[in-house]
């Protein structure tokens, strides 16, 4: 989450490689199969506490075999990670992949990245990061009673470790995508080339707000998860609709931000050339060549009116009402589930 909104200039120095970077960057495999052995170390460990303790992952009630007390906390802990982790990855390749498109319509990007990581940057970072880690401990200290600790060691152990982990994960991507809205809105106001007869170019920006806003709309997915295992309760649910509002911001600022700018181009462009036609249209009864001048002014005139205003297409705008639906995934999902055993399993036994 660390990396929402971060237009790439170029891949970092490995000095100024951030810890949710570096993971990839040593890793010898794809963003998959290392997000993938993200969350397989995440619940091996996990396993571990469960074996030391002597927990058993599974009870069996009158209703039948169920899982555990923590455990789908656990299980959804680490997705919530690998997720978080792995969309963000996702994005960085993708947004590298678009490099040239951007830096040719937005020539500052090159800049944005090196801001990202100024002492400024980095300060705030340091501080998000220690803000997390105590979000996240004290609340599992405070909520977990002293005679479960000492009956599950290892289990309150990994739930504080991850606890503490995830929160600086959420902590460090708000703070990073504030910073990098901060960055956009200054190349934006800069640098941005507007070209009203090539308009599609600025789809690049729609591209990269719309993979941002992906990685949040992932994370409230993986939140939801809770959901599905009974396990929601006021402070989630905050999380969850702050993951949403980041998705949504992130997309739409810079988005509104390019749109003033087209719109006040545009405005110019055919204040201009309406001039031009006023002028043109006087000396039609004198000049027979101004009548020529005079329709293809009044066709770009037309031209640039029907320009499109937002630094998108319809396929980005389809991929975001998509991204909208990734947190309904898991209430889907248990409606699903419980139809399955409700009309499959019970009426087998």
């Amino acid at each position: 989450m660390s990396e929402t909104a971060l237009p790439l200039a170029a891949p970092l120095a490995p000095h100024r490689r951030i810890f949710e970077q570096q993971l990839y960057a040593i890793s010898p495999f794809g963003t998959l199969v290392t997000t993938l052995l993200i969350f397989a170390f995440l619940m091996g460990t996990f396993a571990l506490a469960l074996l030391v303790d002597g927990y058993p992952p599974l009870i069996h009630t009158p209703h039948g075999w169920t899982l555990s007390d923590g455990v789908w906390p656990a299980f959804t802990l680490s997705v919530l990670i690998a997720v978080a982790l792995g969309m963000q990855r996702y994005a960085r390749t993708r947004d590298l992949a678009d490099h040239i498109a951007l830096q040719a319509v937005m020539p500052d990007c090159m800049e944005q990245e090196r801001r990202m990581y100024d002492h400024v940057g980095l300060r705030r970072l340091r501080i998000a990061s220690v803000m997390g880690a105590l979000f996240g401990m004290i609340p599992t200290l405070v909520a977990v009673p002293q005679s479960l600790v000492m009956r599950e060691p290892a289990m309150f152990a990994w739930f504080f470790v991850v606890n503490a982990f995830m929160a600086t994960l959420f902590a460090r991507g708000i703070v990073q995508s504030m910073r990098a809205a901060e960055n956009w809105a200054r190349s934006i106001d800069q640098s941005l080339v507007i070209d009203l007869l090539r308009v599609e170019s600025l789809n690049v920006i729609g591209r990269h707000g719309a993979r941002s806003a992906l990685i949040w709309f992932s994370v409230a997915g993986a939140i939801l998860l809770f959901f599905v295992g009974h396990n929601m309760n006021a402070l989630t649910m905050a999380v969850l609709l702050l993951a949403a509002v980041m998705g949504i911001w992130i997309f739409v600022r810079p988005m509104e931000r390019v749109h003033k700018q087209i719109r006040t181009a545009k405005h110019a462009e055919l204040e201009a050339v309406r001039r031009e036609i006023q002028a043109a249209r006087v000396q039609v009864p004198h000049d027979p060549a101004a009548a020529t001048k005079l329709q293809g002014l009044l066709a770009y005139e037309a031209r640039i009116e029907h320009v499109r205003e937002w630094p998108f297409d319809q396929p980005t705008a389809i991929r975001v009402a998509a991204y909208l639906l990734i947190p309904a995934i898991p209430w889907f999902g248990q409606a699903i589930a419980g139809y399955f055993v409700a009309n499959f399993v019970h009426t087998a036994v």
